[in-house]
């Protein structure tokens, strides 16, 4: 908790260093195909990725420097999700198939720059870039069986997993940072509201799984000595293709600062 709360302060201080010349309020959620890609799962002749849906949720408090350029700080939710099917059962009818999913909820920490046309215009370009950081919140997985199968579907926590000296188990890493880019349009509502419609793309940059995982997923068997061996998996990557809508509020600070002197103590100065 306290690396957290280090990394938060490091993330929000551009934006208090310069609060107190405007501040832009920006809520946003997006929609995206979602993917856990590891190049172990791919090679795996057993099972097929699927068709996956995730989400990232945003709320960003920003400072312009200049009518074009700025940048934003906050607080986010992204749910990452990667959808399997069994080879076999493929091209059975739904109720027939064997399906698996593994799901990742994360809080996150971004830091983005963010670059508008000229700010007059009723419509405009607009674009966001920047690293983030994510923090785990919950790890799960699912395996769905056919209903002729006689199997109760199975399901697991992989942060509820154990070793065999009772220490938990790093299936999935708890922080893992990223970077993400939206291009779209910003359209102006009023003189206080604009309305986002961006095209979202994000990837980590470091690996989701941790040392444990290799106990859980396709993996490599290595060699350490003639009679004895490792597994491996390759690096594993969070990636989300999608659209996202955002709405953002522009509040002057100096005007919730600014208070007019009274015409009654200007009288009685003129009086004197």
């Amino acid at each position: 908790m306290r690396i957290l709360f280090l990394v938060i302060c490091a993330f929000s201080y551009p934006f208090f260093s310069f609060s107190q010349k405007g501040l832009e309020l920006t809520i946003n959620n997006s929609i995206n195909f979602s993917f856990i890609l590891n190049q172990n799962d791919q090679q795996e002749a057993s099972i097929l990725s699927r068709t996956s849906i995730g989400n990232t949720s945003l709320v960003t408090v920003g400072h312009n420097f200049s009518k074009t350029l700025g940048i934003a700080t906050g607080l986010g939710f992204t749910y990452l999700q990667q959808n399997y099917v069994q080879t076999t059962t493929a091209k059975q009818l739904k109720i027939l198939q064997e399906t698996s999913f593994r799901a990742l909820t994360y809080i996150r920490l971004p830091l983005l720059f963010r670059i508008s046309s000229s700010p007059n215009a009723p419509v405009q370009f607009f674009m966001r870039l920047g690293p983030h950081l994510d923090a785990l919140i919950t790890a799960r997985g699912r395996t769905k069986y056919p209903f002729n199968s006689g199997r109760s579907d199975k399901k697991i926590d992989y942060r509820d997993q154990y070793g065999s000296t009772e220490q938990p188990l790093n299936i999935f890493n708890n922080f893992v940072f990223g970077a993400s880019i939206d291009l779209g349009a910003k359209i102006q509502l009023s003189e206080l509201f604009d309305l986002l419609i961006l095209a979202h793309f994000e990837s980590s940059l470091t690996n989701l799984e941790g040392e444990s995982a290799p106990r859980y997923f396709p993996s490599d068997f290595r060699a350490v000595t003639p009679n004895d061996y490792i597994l491996v998996r390759r690096h594993t990557h969070g990636l989300m293709v999608g659209l996202n809508i955002g709405l953002t509020y522009r509040l002057q600070s100096d005007s919730m600062f600014y208070q007019p002197r009274s015409r009654y103590r200007s009288r009685y100065w003129r009086a004197q």
